[in-house]
């Protein structure tokens, strides 16, 4: 019953995101991704995205049951949101009774249910924890007591999940070490057997889903989206100084090294719960990025050891000394890694500042909009001042006959593609991956080629990008502009009865 109404509270936190405007730039870019890969187009060869395919499955299927549509896109973050807190309730029960794992899954529930971490958003992060929680669950069950054929099933098992959590998102491959680690470290050799069982079903699943891709768009296409990729963000991100480098080298090294101390302790599961702290508070910290939904992944081993915290009337300062002994390598590493973490946060985090504002408001404009209080374009411009104007834009594009044509969003933001139901003159739907893979002028040279019927785009990013501007007024006419958005036509293209825009 208190469990079921925990769950009720995260749906009923969630339930304003069901109704959001398409704002968000990130989802925009996978949901057109996916949709090209439906319609002939080929992952990782001529539709680019650096994301495994898993993440682009998941989107296609809500696209097919629903459309272009955010409510299907969080429905589906909702459900894998329910499906990690029961995931989290198993471990937390297991490991300190029901009344404690109420307070774990109370935790995560309010932290993944209101918008201040973007978890409500479709985004990887909020995806794989799902796959990656249950995969610890089974982890920890792999070296329960029991014959040696359920220490089998539940290794594979465990791989099988963390292959999932892999295929929505490389950085999974931190929770999947992780458990490895641990399992390695087993006394006696107790995990043994479950880590190659694990080890063995990630790799075959993770292979078997990539396997295709390999054929189609080639070895070389494919790492080079998934891995190679990375190299000019992690270069851009963090740079090649010492002062950036060095403090992350310590951590990485604090991991191993702190659950190699006192690894032959008998609590072993928390010591799991530490190593996975650690690993996902570094993954987080690494690209020196303050983007707030890296914090998602941390937030199911955060909770389990915040529910732990004894009460004030129980400390013993005996017995923390003795924990200290036996578990304090972990516990260095996973607060040096929530340190390094929380101070990029504090000192870079203008965006995570961004996502706490948000969450202020977002309740009360939700009630405002339901009740009729506020207007539409009110309500679109608390998330993104883009929203109104793209959704008018591909309207009138819809109106005019111009669907199905080839087109340019020249905007960091892809939804228009979808919501105009047009074709991308480009291989990356969303602006600036486009200009990070291809450059500038690889960027200008690929649309000169291609020669889209439409192009929309915005007066800020005119001037971000300024390269399109003398094309535009070459060979395109403007024809309609609706609050932020622009609406040009190719010369020798306009729909009947148009005329350009002031004219």
């Amino acid at each position: 019953m208190a469990l079921g109404l925990v769950l009720l509270l995260f749906v009923l936190l969630r339930v304003p995101s069901w109704f959001e405007p398409h704002w968000y730039t990130d989802e925009g870019g996978y949901a057109t991704t996916a949709w090209l890969a439906m319609h002939g187009g080929t992952l990782y060869s001529t539709v680019w995205n650096n994301k495994p395919p898993l993440l682009f499955w998941s989107y296609g299927l809500v696209l097919t049951l629903f459309g272009p549509s955010e409510l299907g896109l969080h429905l589906m973050s909702t459900l894998l949101g329910v499906i990690t807190l029961a995931g989290l309730w198993r471990l937390a029960r297991d490991l300190m009774g029901w009344q404690r794992a109420l307070v774990a899954v109370l935790l995560a529930a309010v932290a993944l249910g209101l918008p201040i971490l973007n978890a409500e958003l479709a985004l990887p992060e909020s995806l794989l924890i799902a796959p990656a929680t249950w995969a610890m669950v089974a982890t920890m069950a792999a070296v329960k007591p029991g014959g040696s054929h359920l220490r089998w099933l539940w290794g594979i098992a465990a791989g099988a999940l963390f292959a999932a959590a892999i295929l929505y998102q490389q950085t999974a491959l931190a929770e999947t070490a992780a458990a490895g680690l641990w399992l390695w470290l087993l006394p006696a050799g107790r995990g043994r057997r479950p880590l190659v069982a694990l080890v063995a079903a990630s790799v075959l699943l993770v292979g078997g889903a990539l396997a295709p891709y390999l054929v189609w768009a080639g070895p070389a296409n494919v790492f080079y989206f998934l891995v190679v990729s990375y190299d000019s963000y992690a270069r851009a991100s963090v740079g090649p100084s010492l002062a950036s480098i060095v403090p992350r080298g310590v951590v990485l090294l604090a991991i191993p090294l702190g659950a190699l101390w006192g690894r032959s302790e008998p609590d072993q599961p928390w010591r799991l719960v530490w190593i996975w702290l650690a690993a996902t508070a570094l993954t987080a910290a690494l690209p020196n990025r303050p983007y707030i939904f890296f914090t998602i992944p941390l937030v199911i081993p955060l909770a389990l050891l915040l529910a732990r915290i004894p009460l004030p009337g129980s400390w013993r300062l005996s017995g923390l000394g003795g924990l200290a002994r036996r578990r304090g390598g972990v516990v260095v590493a996973g607060l040096l890694a929530c340190s390094m973490w929380g101070q990029i946060l504090a000192t870079e985090g203008g965006l995570a500042s961004y996502t706490t504002g948000l969450t202020f408001g977002y309740y009360q404009n939700f009630a405002a909009h339901a009740l009729g209080k506020e207007s539409q374009v009110s309500y679109d411009n608390y998330f993104d001042y883009r929203v109104a104007g793209e959704r008018q834009a591909a309207r009138w594009i819809d109106q005019h006959g111009l669907r199905g044509q080839m087109a340019l969003v020249w905007s960091s933001d892809a939804w228009a593609y979808l919501l105009a139901d047009v074709r991308p003159a480009v291989p990356a739907p969303a602006l600036y991956v486009d200009e990070m893979w291809l450059g500038s002028a690889g960027v200008m040279d690929w649309v000169e080629a291609e020669r889209p019927v439409v192009v929309v785009t915005t007066p800020s990013s005119l001037r971000v990008y300024p390269q399109i501007v003398p094309y535009l007024k070459q060979f395109y006419v403007e024809v309609y502009h609706p609050h932020e958005s622009e609406v040009w036509v190719r010369r020798g293209h306009l729909p009947k009865g148009v005329a350009p825009q002031g004219s």
